[in-house]
């Protein structure tokens, strides 16, 4: 097991990263993406980066948890578009942020579990 250098630094990134998602999903004129293909990989690769980058600082069995909360987090996320009015709620978007994270969870699998150390 390896330990974890700047654990906090790290924890804080991760949920400013979870901010970040959380806004650019509520605006109502997101950055505009190609409007091919490309927005579903999008939605894939960044909850993909999400799950790797915690699951480098928390431990394994923690996993599960994780990969909940952060599909929960894009299920979440696109029936608040839909509610908004401006946007629109997307099962498309929900299937490639799960993926992202399932993705990211079988994965992780071949790290080296962290472990936490005092600072």
């Amino acid at each position: 097991m390896t330990s974890i250098k700047y654990y906090k630094l790290r924890l804080v990134l991760g949920w400013m990263y979870i901010a970040g998602i959380i806004v650019l999903s509520l605006i109502p004129n997101p950055p505009q993406v190609d409007p091919t293909e490309s927005d579903l990989f999008a939605h894939l690769f960044t909850y993909f980066i999400l799950m790797i980058w915690f699951t480098r600082i928390q431990p394994r069995d923690r996993y599960p948890f994780l990969a909940m909360s952060f599909i929960a987090l894009g299920i979440c996320m696109e029936i608040l578009q839909g509610l908004g009015g401006q946007r629109e709620f997307e099962w498309i978007d929900i299937l490639a942020n799960s993926s992202g994270v399932l993705t990211a969870w079988v994965l992780s699998r071949n790290f080296q579990a962290p472990v936490r150390t005092p600072s």
